[in-house]
C-alpha cells in the first residue's frame, strides 16, 4: 500500500518533552505515533471498509508481483 506523510501542528515545547521522555523509556516516538493512528483507524473506520481496503491492497500487491514476473520472463 502506498504510504503518505502526515503533518500536524503541535506545541514545540510539548513535543520536545515528549521526545525526551519517550527516549528515556526506550520508546520509538515515530512508531508510537504510527500505532496511535492505527488505533484511530481501527476505532473509526467501519470493518466493511477496512476489509475492502485490505482486499484492494492484496489485489494490487498480487498484480504488481505478476507484472514483475512477466517482465523478468521477457528478458
Amino acid at each position: 500500500m502506498k504510504q503518505i506523510t502526515i503533518s500536524i501542528q503541535f506545541d514545540e515545547e510539548k513535543i520536545k518533552a515528549l521526545k525526551r521522555f519517550t527516549k528515556k523509556k526506550n520508546v520509538d516516538f515515530k512508531k508510537e505515533l504510527e500505532e496511535c493512528v492505527e488505533r484511530m483507524y481501527q476505532k473509526y473506520v467501519p470493518v466493511a471498509v477496512r476489509d475492502y481496503i485490505e482486499d484492494s491492497a492484496e489485489e494490487e500487491s498480487s498484480s504488481d508481483q505478476t507484472k514483475r514476473v512477466k517482465k523478468g520472463n521477457e528478458k
